[in-house]
């Protein structure tokens, strides 16, 4: 069945009404379904939100601008680069994101997963409104609708700036125009140099995570990357009121280099929050504790600080050491104008003085008000060393005597101290300052224009008082307008036209300088001062007017009194009087300096200069007048001087001169000045005044600026020219001027230069100079050079930057040995003459050589036999070339040998061009030593010393100038040793010895000698023990920083002494360790066999009373010290031959020596068999001891020798030690004395009627008991008053005479010589100077003789003869030699 729509006729009324509504609902659905559909294209399309971001755009004007935007609105998006801009603000985002959860604000919930930004930049303009802010109130809830959650906030560097006047107005107009670029980093880098400098970022990475139910607030983590560290946070807020308040947090970074740790707390309620800090780092430990008002005007309502155990010295270079702790108890007063009050407190654990690097604190106490317009510290209490306290109070109040608007735009202030020092120890702060008591009181107050102060000191019985002003500042710039449109100045004076004035008056009573000033000289002062002034500004200068007046004070002990006053206006002394009088000596001055018409008259009188002090001495005088403007001074000044000496040990014997200037600088002027006696006033090593430096000095001078003439004359001082040489010496001239304009330059000639004394030399005509701070230009020069040398210069000059030298040299003498009293060169003299050629080039390289060699001529040492080097070759050549200079040398000898050595450096060149060679320039040089003979080494020596033998060695040099390395080797072979004159032979010599910069190795030292003589000994079996050559070794090493040292040696059968007379094997080894100061022995030797013969007589020897005229002193034992402990033995076959003595020693000694005390020996040495001759006869040693327990030159003797085989055998014995023996005779059986002589003499009973017998005895008894001193005879002359006294042959008995003239009868001639029977018995007594009575009586007969001798001259005598034999007799003598 169909149906059929009904009709409109036939519709139902209700029908109508519902499509009505549907039509209506239609029309209102319409606009909210297309703006749904347009918010969800905007929200959740990128296309809808580069929509929005474009809207946003122009919504601005431009102000918000966003690039490359990726994503949604909601659930997230992210945009390259985000930037709102006004004229006071710009703000750029780089690399922003943001992810959040739309769906849970349906839960009433704003959750953001991820916020991030790679780069945020803010800006803000600079204002200058200074007007109140509105106060600041907290609402009563700090809840919010929804709960919040950020659950991570990311950003990178933050950085914040300061626009500039340009890029605050102009920047954002022009940014309108200018394309947006592509967000790019070279673009952000060029918009950011745009209109400001590269700011440093505030953090460089902030991590943070945040939620909130809504009634309370929590920020979870906070996590910031300072520059200094890594800061960490977590807070917590309640939202309703009020507000309470929790959270914490910690700092671990590096401040300054030194790492420091600080906790955060926060406590109470937000608007009164309790905050507290506790840090640690390297010298510093501190806890703050702080309550405040957040929202109060003044915040602060209480500050707790205490930090402990501070070190200046750890934060900043150079600062004091100090132990400081401080502690503060701040909190806000009821007083409206004061901020906070409370008590400080600063301690010093390690107070030290200034000079220790220390703080000399002990404590600081006081008061603290900090008020809004200013400081104040009361009851002020500082506690320093010793029983020292500064006690009062100090304040700084903002502003000063301006006004409000002043105190606004800033500025110094007001200070105001009042401060009362008592018993303050300057010593105890600074150790160089002098002990001492202060006290006292200073008051001192100002502000920018004006400040004053008041000193009122005591130190011990010296007063010092001190009142100071100092007012006045520049002109503000109404002041100078005012001044300006009232055309004068203001009424203010000095300090109203922008100058600072200034007054100073002290008065001071019984002051020591020394009690503030160690170094200063002591002194007692009485003096008063008054100086008043104006500091310069702009076209003014300074100004100022001085009085003062010593009264009656002592200076060094001396009296001082004087006066005087002057004023300054900028260049010139308009004004002085000056009257000054010390120990004696006076200054005078009065006048006026620095105008033209001014005029200063001088005068000083010094007699007394050592009264002064300081190294001064002797006398000295000065008269004259200065004058005129500085710029064109004119005067004339006489002096004079004697005895002078002057600080740095300088002594001038006389100096005297004039100096005049006429017309200013540019004027004529002349100078003469004579000095003599120039030298050291300091004694040399021995304690003797030194030989001058200077014996005589003239200098003269005359002419103007632009042309004058110089003359200069000096003789050397001291003893220093050989002998017919003259004095060294030097005369000089020059003529020229400094050339026109501000640079000083000369320019002229040196027209004379002459040298004699041991460097002769003589200009042969005038040459160009040029002399300047940059140049020094000399022209070709020639010179002439002792007897046949010559110096050229042909080409010299200096620069800065290239400097020549180029020259030569022919036929300088150099004299090594003084000529004769007359001037003449020694018989044979050839001394070295010298040759030299250089040319050199110095500028951005070194170039050229230089050259010294011999051209003939040798040299001649100076030892016991003078002794030539036989010098054949002599060479020395330095090359540069770029930075390198190189040097040669090379020298060659017949007795020399040769030597050869090379160096080379690397010259350094500075910017200023300056070549040099500084202490760190690598070095590298050798040398090579070959000396085929030392033989010539033993004639400088001693005469009986001779040398044998060839040496070579080589040396290396490394390292720097300032630290050289240098090793080497030292090599000797064939080597010999003797001593002629003892039999001293060493020979077959070998040494190798090495050395570097530690240490010295002697790895050898070897003498292989055979035996080259036979003793005149046949006992002794020289065949068998000479067999094999000896040997002697040694080895041993000495370090060169501390002489330690460690050596070893050893002899076999050594061949010591090598003559018939004096033979001697020996052996043994020993060690020897050495420092730089001492040298300690420990040796064993023993003699192999030897035969010592010493002749019958000893030779004779001066006394020890005699003094040698001209020998040179012994130097006297200095500090080094000598430890010896030696062993000797004298084997088997040591035998003695001696005065009548044959025998063979035995026995051991140790001698030993130590410092400080003598050479001391134990042991025993004896005789074996042997046998002593002694008037003709045998007599057997029985006993021969010599003991030594002691000082080795006082043993104990034990010894007895008989005449064997006789009937009574007699002898002498000898006891006690050997310096004092006692002799006596013995025998055996015993008899008496007289027969015991008889049976030693003659063999028999002594004949008591024989004189011939007598005769004989008394000289043996004379010889046998007499003694060092003459014994029996000598005691026996003295007992009698005679000055002669014997027992032998005289005049009267010695000799027989016959007739010499036939003729005449008369006088006589020697016949015969002495016999033994002429024994007499010689008495003398000197009855002058040169006048002598003898007696002599002859023992074996009856004759008698009376002698008379006069000395005439030192060779011419008289001699007169009366008794047995008469006669009158001139004697002349005289000597060959």
């Amino acid at each position: 069945m169909t149906a059929h729509p009904a009709t409109p006729a036939t519709r139902p009324p209700e029908l109508r009404g519902r499509r009505w509504l549907r039509g209506l609902a239609a029309a209102l659905l319409l606009p909210l379904v297309g703006a749904a559909g347009l918010g969800a294209w905007l929200l959740g399309t990128q296309s809808g939100l580069e929509t929005a971001l474009a809207l946003g755009t122009r919504l601005t004007d431009g102000a918000l601008h966003a690039e490359r935007p990726r994503g949604r609105v909601l659930g997230g998006f992210e945009l390259d680069v985000l930037r709102y801009e006004t004229p006071g603000l710009q703000l750029e985002v780089r690399d922003f994101e943001l992810e959040w959860k739309p769906a849970a604000l349906f839960e009433r919930r704003l959750l953001v997963e991820r916020l991030a930004a790679a780069h945020v930049e803010l800006a803000r303009a600079s204002t200058d409104d200074t007007a109140p802010a509105a106060p600041t109130t907290l609402p009563d809830s700090l809840a919010v609708p929804l709960a919040i959650e950020l659950r991570s906030l990311v950003l990178g560097a933050f950085v914040m700036r300061t626009l500039g006047e340009e890029e605050a107005h102009g920047q954002a107009d022009e940014r309108a125009g200018e394309p947006a670029g592509d967000g790019g980093a070279a673009d952000l880098d060029a918009r950011s140099g745009a209109g400001h400098h590269a700011a440093q970022p505030l953090f460089t990475e902030l991590e943070a995570a945040f939620d909130s139910d809504g009634r309370r607030h929590r920020l979870r983590t906070l996590a910031l990357s300072l520059p200094q560290g890594r800061l960490q946070l977590a807070l917590g807020v309640e939202g309703a009121a009020p507000h309470a308040l929790d959270g914490e947090g910690r700092f671990d970074g590096v401040i300054d280099g030194r790492a420091v740790v600080a906790r955060f707390g926060a406590t109470n309620t937000l608007l009164e929050p309790h905050l507290s800090i506790d840090a640690q780092g390297e010298g510093l430990t501190a806890r703050v504790e702080v309550e405040a008002e957040s929202l109060a005007a003044m915040p602060l309502r209480r500050l707790s600080v205490k930090a402990g155990e501070i070190d200046p010295a750890a934060f900043v270079d150079g600062a004091p050491r100090a132990a400081l702790s401080l502690e503060a108890e701040l909190a806000a007063t009821p007083e409206a104008a004061s901020l906070l009050g409370g008590p400080i407190r600063v301690t010093n654990r390690l107070p030290q003085a200034v000079d220790q690097g220390g703080i000399p604190l002990l404590s600081l106490d006081g008061r603290l008000d900090w008020r809004d317009d200013g400081l104040a510290v009361e009851a002020l209490d500082l506690r320093l060393p010793g029983t020292g306290r500064i006690g009062g109070r100090v304040a700084w109040q903002r502003g000063g005597q301006a006004d409000d608007d002043a105190r606004r735009e800033g500025g110094l202030g007001r200070i105001h101290a009042a401060l009362e020092l008592d018993a303050i120890d300057p010593g105890l702060l600074d150790s160089r300052l002098p002990r001492q008591r202060l006290a006292g009181r200073i008051d001192a107050e100002g502000d920018e224009a004006r400040q004053q102060a008041r000193v009122a000191l005591e130190a011990g019985s010296a007063r010092i008082d001190i009142q100071a002003l100092l007012q006045g500042m520049a002109v503000t710039a109404d002041a100078a307008a005012a001044e300006t449109e009232s055309g004068g100045s203001t009424s203010a004076g000095p300090a109203a036209a922008g100058r600072q004035v200034f007054e100073l008056s002290a008065r001071l009573r019984g002051a020591d300088p020394r009690a503030f000033v160690a170094e200063a000289p002591s002194a007692r002062l009485d003096l008063d001062l008054h100086a008043e002034g104006a500091l310069p500004v702009a076209d003014e200068p300074l100004s100022v007017a001085l009085r003062f007046d010593i009264l009656d004070s002592l200076l060094e002990g001396l009296p001082l009194r004087g006066k005087g006053q002057l004023r300054v206006e900028g260049e010139r002394l308009p004004e002085l009087a000056l009257d000054v009088q010390l120990a004696g000596n006076s200054l005078v001055a009065e006048g006026a300096l620095g105008a033209p018409q001014d005029r200063l008259a001088l005068r000083l009188d010094a007699p007394a200069l050592e009264a002064l002090g300081l190294g001064l001495g002797g006398r000295a005088s000065a008269e004259g007048s200065i004058g005129g403007a500085l710029a064109a001074p004119v005067g004339r000044v006489q002096f004079f001087g004697e005895g002078l000496r002057l600080p740095g040990e300088v002594r001038i014997g006389g100096v005297n001169g004039v100096v005049q200037l006429d017309a200013g600088t540019d004027g004529p002027f002349a100078l003469a000045l004579g000095v003599s006696g120039l030298g050291s006033s300091a004694p040399d090593e021995d304690g003797r005044p030194q030989s001058d430096w200077v014996s005589s000095l003239r200098l003269a001078a005359e002419g103007t600026r632009a042309s004058h003439r110089i003359e200069l004359a000096a003789i050397a001082g001291g003893n220093v020219a050989p002998a017919g040489v003259e004095a060294d010496a030097l005369e000089l001239g020059l003529k020229g001027g400094l050339a026109a304009g501000t640079a000083l330059r000369w320019r002229g000639e040196l027209s004379a230069l002459q040298t004699t004394g041991r460097v002769a030399a003589r200009l042969l005509a005038p040459v160009a100079l040029e002399l300047a701070p940059d140049a020094v230009r000399l022209g070709a020069a020639e010179f002439n050079a002792g007897d046949k040398g010559r110096i050229r210069l042909l080409e010299t000059a200096w620069s800065p930057t290239r400097s020549v030298l180029r020259g030569e040299l022919s036929g300088l003498v150099l004299e090594l040995e003084p000529r004769r009293a007359d001037g003449q060169r020694r018989r044979g003299a050839d001394p070295l003459v010298l040759g030299a050629r250089w040319d050199l080039s110095v500028g951005r390289t070194l170039d050229g050589e230089a050259r010294v060699f011999r051209e003939a001529g040798d040299v001649r040492l100076e030892g016991e036999l003078r002794t030539r080097l036989g010098l054949e070759r002599l060479d020395a050549v330095l090359r540069a070339r770029g930075d390198r200079l190189e040097l040669a040398l090379d020298v060659r000898g017949s007795e020399f040998g040769s030597l050869a050595g090379e160096a080379s450096v690397r010259a350094r060149r500075s910017a200023e061009g300056i070549w040099s060679l500084p202490p760190d320039t690598a070095l590298s040089a050798s040398a090579r030593l070959d000396m085929p003979s030392i033989t010539w080494l033993g004639r400088l020596v001693r005469e009986n010393v001779e040398t044998a033998g060839r040496i070579g060695g080589a040396v290396a040099v490394s390292g720097t100038l300032a630290a050289p390395r240098a090793s080497g080797t030292i090599n000797g072979r064939e080597l010999g040793f003797t001593l002629v004159d003892q039999g001293l032979v060493l020979s077959g010599g070998e040494l190798d010895l090495a050395f570097d910069q530690e240490r010295v190795r002697l790895l050898r030292l070897e003498f292989v000698s055979p035996n080259r003589v036979q003793p005149r000994d046949g006992r002794i079996p020289v065949a068998a023990l000479t067999a094999s050559p000896g040997r002697f070794e040694a080895s041993g090493e000495v370090a060169l920083d501390n002489g330690a040292g460690r050596f070893r040696f050893a002899a076999d059968r050594l061949p010591l002494l090598q003559r018939d007379d004096r033979w001697m094997l020996l052996s043994g080894q020993g060690s020897a360790r050495s420092t730089w100061s001492s040298l300690a022995l420990d040796a064993e030797f023993r003699a192999d066999a030897g035969y010592i013969e010493f002749a019958e007589a000893m030779p004779p020897s001066l006394s020890d009373d005699v003094v040698v005229l001209g020998r040179d002193e012994v130097a006297e034992a200095g500090a080094f010290a000598v430890t010896a402990d030696v062993r000797v033995g004298l084997g088997d076959a040591l035998y003695l031959s001696a005065m009548g003595l044959e025998t063979r020693l035995a026995g051991d000694l140790r001698i030993r020596l130590q410092p400080g005390r003598a050479l001391s020996a134990v042991g025993t040495v004896s005789t074996v068999g042997g046998s002593y001759r002694g008037y003709g006869q045998n007599l057997v040693i029985e006993r021969g001891v010599v003991n030594f327990q002691g000082p080795l030159d006082a043993p104990g003797l034990n010894i007895v020798a008989l005449r064997k085989g006789l009937e009574v055998e007699a002898g002498v014995a000898v006891t006690g030690s050997a310096k004092r023996p006692q002799v006596r005779l013995v025998s055996e059986p015993n008899v008496p004395d007289p027969a015991k002589l008889s049976w030693i003499v003659l063999g028999r009973a002594p004949d008591a009627a024989s004189g011939a017998d007598l005769g004989l005895l008394l000289p043996a008894a004379a010889a046998l008991l007499g003694g060092p001193g003459g014994g029996m005879t000598e005691e026996l002359s003295r007992s009698l008053g005679f000055d002669a006294f014997s027992i032998g042959q005289g005049e009267l008995t010695s000799t027989s005479r016959t007739q010499s003239s036939r003729v005449l009868g008369s006088g006589s001639t020697v016949a015969s010589g002495p016999t033994v029977s002429g024994q007499v018995l010689s008495l003398g007594k000197r009855l002058g100077p040169d006048l002598f009575l003898s007696f002599e009586q002859s023992l074996g007969g009856a004759a008698t003789l009376v002698k008379l001798s006069y000395q005439l001259s030192r060779r011419l005598s008289l001699v007169a003869r009366g008794g047995t034999d008469t006669s009158v007799d001139l004697h002349y003598g005289f000597s060959f030699r």
